[in-house]
């Protein structure tokens, strides 16, 4: 199983980079898959996008550019990540839409259990196509 910070080590170079990208390969030559949980990549999403406030030398990352990291991730031969399908829909939506990855991961999941409403008070999903519940 990967974890958050292991993730990041191998997007942005950190004291572990090195050994993350050693250690994947050595994984991927050995196991049949690597599970990578979906709030591993939900967190990942987070820390990106917030990446530049804690590292000066790393610049804002755009959201085409997170997608991108984690479809990279996401498309790695023998990766398997938790709910894939909406994982990967959720990053689509929040490339597209100025909404947050979790508010995408929300919808994406409830699409997926055929879940036609949703109670919130958030108005991103306004933008979506979900029955609000007020």
């Amino acid at each position: 199983m990967l974890d958050t910070n292991f993730i990041l080590s191998l997007f942005i170079q950190r004291q572990y980079t090195d050994r993350a990208k050693e250690l994947l390969n050595k994984f991927i030559a050995n196991k049949n898959r690597i599970f990578v949980p979906q709030q591993a990549i939900a967190e990942t999403v987070y820390v990106l996008e917030n990446i530049h406030k804690a590292d000066s030398s790393i610049g804002k990352l755009s959201k085409r550019e997170i997608k991108e990291m984690l479809e990279s991730l996401i498309d790695t031969p023998k990766i398997k990540i938790e709910k894939e399908i909406p994982t990967r829909e959720a990053l689509d939506l929040y490339h597209q839409l100025n909404i947050s990855f979790g508010d995408c991961l929300i919808y994406t999941t409830a699409k997926q259990n055929h879940i036609s409403s949703i109670a919130t008070f958030d108005a991103d999903f306004d933008r979506l196509d979900i029955e609000i519940v007020h």
